[in-house]
């Protein structure tokens, strides 16, 4: 007789340990990611003073509502006192009289206190107004900070070489790039972008030296240039010296590296 198998017990204990595990894990995460945006919203200045500055202004607006019912209830009341003084004897029109006097006076006191009121409440929207505009205030000044340290951080990353205008001679002042490629002349004493003689070939570069030399005598024939010599301009410079010093031009000359950079695209002798 075949004897029968026995039945394999499959348990989920656990896969169900693991899943509770898992989401308690989860539940707890979120607790913490749900108490740091609270403590987040609720510390920043801005969000208080907004909040305070609300709860003022809603305070306000009660206590004038308040004062305005009380105005109402009050000439009512005035109006019944009126009318049963007509009906009534001399003296009760007396007591009705001092009671409208009564009335009249609470009538203004209560309309004092809702002005007072709304003034204040004007003192709290402009509280509120200037908050906002502080605020602004800030923001701008933040980015002011940001380009100021952007700028910095481009010149430092530029290599680049400034050359300051001096005590001014009454002459306009002229900074000039010679290099193998390309001349560019911009004005020391006022941003401006360069004026760009540009080269490629040999017979390419001798016409844009040409054009330099006719544009000096043409475009500022009394201006002082300081000529920056680049290695790849040395051998264009000896033309240069040759013309200027021969049509008594006044010059100046100095050397820089091939790579540094002293005339900006925008503003030439300037500050970017």
């Amino acid at each position: 007789m075949a004897r029968r198998g026995q039945a394999v017990t499959i348990s989920l204990f656990s896969f169900q340990d693991i899943i509770t595990s898992v989401s308690g894990i989860l539940i707890f995460i979120t607790l913490l990611l749900a108490l740091e945006l609270i403590q987040s919203v609720e510390g920043d200045p801005a969000n208080r003073v907004a909040r305070d500055l609300d709860a003022a202004v809603d305070q306000a607006e009660r206590e004038r509502n308040t004062l305005k019912d009380q105005v109402r209830r009050s000439a009512s009341d005035l109006v019944r006192a009126l009318d049963h003084a007509s009906t009534d004897s001399l003296a009760s029109r007396e007591e009705a009289e001092a009671a409208s006097r009564s009335l009249e006076h609470e009538v203004g006191t209560l309309q004092e206190r809702s002005l007072d009121a709304k003034h204040r409440e004007d003192r709290v929207e402009a509280r509120k107004f200037a908050a906002r505009d502080d605020e602004s205030r800030r923001d701008r000044i933040r980015e002011d900070a940001r380009k100021a340290r952007d700028q910095i951080d481009r010149e430092r990353r530029e290599d680049r070489v400034y050359y300051t205008a001096g005590e001014s001679s009454g002459r306009e002042r002229w900074l000039v790039e010679l290099g193998g490629e390309k001349i560019a002349a911009a004005p020391l004493d006022r941003p401006q972008r360069p004026v760009a003689f540009l080269g490629g070939s040999q017979v390419e570069e001798d016409a844009g030296l040409d054009r330099f030399l006719a544009w000096s005598r043409s475009d500022v024939p009394d201006a002082y240039f300081l000529i920056l010599v680049r290695p790849s301009g040395y051998q264009r410079y000896s033309k240069v010296e040759d013309t200027f010093r021969s049509s008594r031009r006044s010059f100046g000359f100095d050397l820089i590296g091939e790579s540094k950079k002293v005339l900006d695209d925008e503003t030439g002798a300037g500050p970017p």
